[in-house]
């Protein structure tokens, strides 16, 4: 964890911007960053925290999600390939799945659209959805 950490803490001006473009994101659409912050370590760490717990879970299957559940995914997105339902199904019990024209930034490409979806979400139970499970 040191070794990353370094590396992210001295290159992080190069490599999230590199992130940014490699996963598909628009010049345009980069966020305004101050990389001066403590942004590129807590990010970091998110990342060790989600790849310790992929371990765990490989022991141990996580317990189902009974919450309905939205899942958004781009179709581009050059860092995680998109899911398949039955890869999903067994994470939740009340899934609803959309997988949307972008990279692994999709909340900067379409905004409009993610946004519409969460609040649909919300307020309905589900994304544009009639059903408890939708197919890719």
């Amino acid at each position: 964890p040191k070794i990353p950490g370094k590396i992210i803490s001295r290159f992080s001006k190069k490599l999230i911007p590199w992130a940014y473009q490699f996963g598909g994101l628009a010049p345009e659409n980069f966020p305004k960053l101050n990389l001066n912050s403590p942004f590129p370590s807590a990010t970091l760490r998110l990342y060790q925290a989600f790849a310790q717990e992929a371990v765990r879970s490989l022991r141990k299957p996580p317990k189902k999600i009974l919450a309905p559940t939205l899942v958004l995914w781009g179709k581009q997105d050059p860092f995680l390939l998109p899911p398949t339902l039955d890869e999903l199904e067994s994470y939740a019990q009340s899934l609803t799945v959309r997988i949307l024209e972008g990279s692994h930034w999709l909340f900067r490409e379409q905004p409009v659209a993610t946004n519409h979806l969460i609040e649909t979400f919300f307020t309905q139970g589900e994304a544009d959805a009639t059903s408890s499970k939708k197919s890719i």
